[in-house]
């Protein structure tokens, strides 16, 4: 069976935030190139080399999961092929997404400067 070519695509729903060390669940799209052998059964998603999802289609080229285990850092997929008589392809190639949760720092110094005849009223800003 030939390698498939996985893109994966992180969706967020909503924005979280994690401590570092700390894993936070994320929808992932995975995607990839169709394979063309005849007895093709399906394919198997992996994250981190533990089976994510097994999709038993053979006409499959995306498919859609929640990640229960995402961690801070680099993130590893793959994929396999594997046909009716239950061999398997190798793993893909790596697809790494990196989760970052780190907040950008607060901006600091912050100055406003003027024109004559303009009043400007500064709130206390946190």
């Amino acid at each position: 069976m030939k390698l498939v070519t996985i893109l994966l695509i992180l969706l967020f729903s909503a924005m979280v935030f994690a401590a570092p060390g700390d894993t936070i669940s994320k929808s992932v799209r995975v995607s990839w190139d169709a394979n063309t052998e005849s007895d093709l059964a399906g394919y198997r998603i992996y994250h981190a080399g533990s089976l994510l999802k097994d999709v038993p289609d053979p006409l499959a080229t995306s498919f859609e999961a929640v990640v229960e285990n995402l961690t801070e850092g680099e993130n590893i997929f793959n994929l396999t092929a594997y046909d009716t008589s239950g061999n398997e392809s190798f793993f893909s190639n790596n697809a790494i997404l990196c989760y970052d949760s780190t907040t950008p720092a607060v901006p600091a110094n912050v100055t406003i400067q003027t024109t004559p005849r303009t009043r400007v009223t500064i709130e206390t800003w946190e």
